[in-house]
């Protein structure tokens, strides 16, 4: 109820001073909305990316919010997942190797990417690659860690490394073998070059025969290689 003691001038700028108010809360209605979206928006992202999303308390380690994809694929529910230390969840690629030659940090980003193994509450071991990453929130220094299933690619990596090896093996082999029938070739035809006078008929063309047998290999061994390498192509 107003005063009915104001004067006109007071009762104005009582009206003025309540247009503003209303015009300000009006104002953090919509801020609140603006936030209110925002913050939806990223539970949306958190919560329904295909990577496995991990944010730890980087004063105790200890992982406060896992997304749903973490939850599925480590075999935890989110309450096993926020009792859990980083360090209980990953495992590092190669235990032997010391260095980082696993790690990166983009300082455009403040971004630190690594690879790593995820460790499954059954004891399975998925590599992934992490983007790792300082935040904020509500006064506490968090880390967010954004983790991509790198299997496929480590299977891939495999499979080429394997075929690398099978190639350079195959290389020895081929080599060995046109060495050995060149060797033979060189052997005969300067046993023939050096004999020839003394040598019959018959012995000459058995020489020949055996060198022409080797050059026959050595052609056979290369036809092989060619249309290999054709069918490839094709």
């Amino acid at each position: 109820m107003l005063n009915s003691h104001l004067t006109r001038e007071q009762l104005w700028r009582e009206l003025e001073n309540a247009k503003q108010r209303i015009v300000e809360l009006e104002a953090a209605c919509e801020k609140y909305k603006r936030l209110e979206e925002t913050a939806q928006r990223y539970h949306n992202l958190f919560e329904h990316s295909g990577n496995l999303v991990l944010v730890v308390d980087l004063a105790t380690n200890r992982i406060t919010e896992a997304n749903t994809s973490a939850v599925r694929r480590l075999g935890y529910t989110k309450d096993e997942l926020t009792q859990l230390a980083l360090s209980d969840v990953e495992a590092p690629l190669f235990p032997n190797v010391v260095g980082d030659d696993y790690s990166w940090h983009s300082s455009f980003s403040d971004t630190t990417v690594y690879e790593c193994n995820y460790r499954c509450k059954n004891g399975a071991l998925i590599p992934v690659e992490v983007s790792s990453r300082l935040i904020r929130i509500g006064g506490r220094d968090l880390v967010q860690s954004v983790a991509r299933n790198i299997s496929k690619r480590k299977q891939i990596e495999a499979e080429r490394e394997q075929l690398a090896a099978d190639l350079d093996t195959f290389t020895h082999i081929v080599a060995h073998d046109l060495k050995e029938c060149n060797a033979v070739i060189a052997r005969l035809s300067e046993t023939l070059a050096r004999q020839l006078p003394e040598l019959s008929a018959c012995d000459a063309a058995k020489y020949l025969e055996t060198i022409a047998e080797q050059s026959f290999k050595i052609g056979s061994i290369v036809d092989r290689l060619l249309s290999g390498r054709n069918a490839e192509a094709g």
